[in-house]
């Protein structure tokens, strides 16, 4: 009996001397956006780190202007590879701004997607910020691209969110090999961007003619 007391202290013992297993600290979450900021124009947000932003002109942006030529613009690409297997073409959120002098010039300005109209009394707020919102739709040669605009008035500038979304026909395909991509899905991605939109006053904006 006192043996067995004995090797059950020295047990005790021994297990209180060895050190606990060391736990490992998690590394810390890298974050998977990025932010945008342009000073000249007071407009800043943030996306996906796997998107592609290029700063370009000509076709893609949304205003028409044939009297000062294009005004600079961004565009953020969603990856094709996205969505695998399904229609899904490609999609893009395209910013462009134009100098108005009021809001009433903003939504009278001619877009570069058709007939499309905007009405003051059509309007949503994101993040704090009121856009006027419009939709515009076409389709060729099995191709459909639906495209989503919102407007907004700030710093004496016009700013244009078009958010398209270029979709195929799953009946060129061969049957079962491609199905419809959530569209909804998509322009959530979109709509996620926006709701960290912000602007502030302009550090220097170019003076007007």
């Amino acid at each position: 009996m006192k043996k067995t007391f004995f090797i059950l202290t020295l047990a005790l013992a021994l297990s209180a001397c060895t050190p606990a297993p060391a736990v490992s600290t998690p590394p810390a979450q890298t974050r998977d956006t990025t932010t945008y900021r342009n000073d000249t124009y007071g407009l800043s947000f943030e996306y996906p780190k796997a998107w592609s932003l290029v700063e370009v002109g000509g076709p893609y942006n949304e205003f028409v202007d044939t009297t000062k030529g294009e005004d600079p613009f961004v565009r953020l690409q969603l990856p094709q590879e996205t969505y695998p297997g399904t229609n899904f073409g490609n999609a893009d959120l395209g910013l462009s701004y134009v100098y108005v002098a009021s809001l009433e010039d903003c939504l009278a300005y001619p877009s570069t997607n058709g007939s499309v109209t905007f009405d003051v009394g059509q309007s949503i707020e994101i993040n704090g910020i009121t856009y006027y919102t419009s939709e515009s739709s076409g389709a060729a040669a099995g191709n459909r691209y639906d495209s989503k605009l919102f407007r907004t008035y700030q710093n004496d500038y016009c700013f244009s969110a078009a958010e398209t979304l270029h979709t195929t026909n799953i009946g060129n395909y061969d049957p079962g090999t491609v199905t419809a991509v959530d569209e909804d899905a998509v322009w959530g991605r979109f709509d996620a961007i926006l709701q960290t939109m912000s602007f502030t006053p302009p550090v220097d904006l170019y003076s007007q003619p």
